[in-house]
């Protein structure tokens, strides 16, 4: 006979399993009646909760030898420090844009694929290859450069500045971006047909991953207000 916690815990577990397939199901709906609309506030939700996850672990990893005078002095974040919304509306704004552009890239990917791979004459796999490999070669380029460029450029409408933090910023990125994202893609797309399915699963893993974006960025600001407030930049 079940323990009064384990009837519980069952009981959890299974309204749990209910009104998530609710939720699901509504969502699946939504996304079919009004994809585009859902997508845009999606990709927005996915760049803001990235920027709020990277600065919650730039505070949380705010020890280490130096003081905190010495820090605040440099401009590196404290436990203290308070919570810079601008920060997270310029991601949530660059989400928001970019979305619109992801969703005129994707149809393009799925209907040249169709066009010149089209499953019926290649393997499933040669198709997802070649979405992959050009959705890698052009798509990811344009989402991780312009990131960096959009967030710096909205914080002080510096072009050049703006131009400058892309180039700093992208490389090591784009590096971290190709040993991780490709290999995933193949596996999501190869696995998983129903459009709504992907995109939901990409959107939780790249919550994440633009945390370091967000991450990455804000350590070039830093680095960049340091040398320009140093005694040798400044002489």
């Amino acid at each position: 006979m079940c323990s009064p916690k384990a009837l519980l815990a069952m009981r959890s577990t299974s309204y749990f399993g209910i009104y998530g397939r609710m939720v699901w199901r509504k969502f699946r709906d939504v996304t079919k009646r009004h994809p585009y609309t859902t997508n845009v506030i999606t990709s927005a939700l996915v760049f803001s909760c990235g920027d709020v996850l990277g600065q919650a672990f730039e505070k949380s990893s705010a020890t280490g030898s130096a003081s905190v005078e010495s820090k605040k002095s440099e401009g590196v974040e404290t436990q203290n420090s308070p919570y810079d919304w601008p920060r997270t509306l310029r991601a949530t704004a660059y989400g928001t844009g970019i979305s619109v552009w992801l969703q005129a890239w994707w149809g393009f990917l799925q209907n040249s694929a169709n066009r010149f791979v089209p499953i019926g004459r290649f393997s499933k796999l040669t198709n997802v290859l070649f979405v992959v490999a050009l959705d890698q070669a052009v798509g990811a380029s344009i989402l991780n450069a312009g990131y960096f460029f959009t967030v710096s450029w909205l914080t002080d409408f510096n072009f050049d500045k703006a131009t400058q933090r892309m180039k700093e910023c992208f490389p090591a990125q784009m590096l971290a971006h190709l040993s991780f994202w490709p290999w995933f893609s193949i596996a999501l797309f190869y696995t998983v047909s129903a459009i709504s399915t992907r995109l939901l699963i990409r959107n939780i893993v790249f919550a994440g991953w633009s945390a370091t974006m967000s991450h990455r960025n804000h350590a070039a600001e830093i680095d960049e207000d340091v040398h320009e407030n140093s005694p040798v930049s400044a002489e």
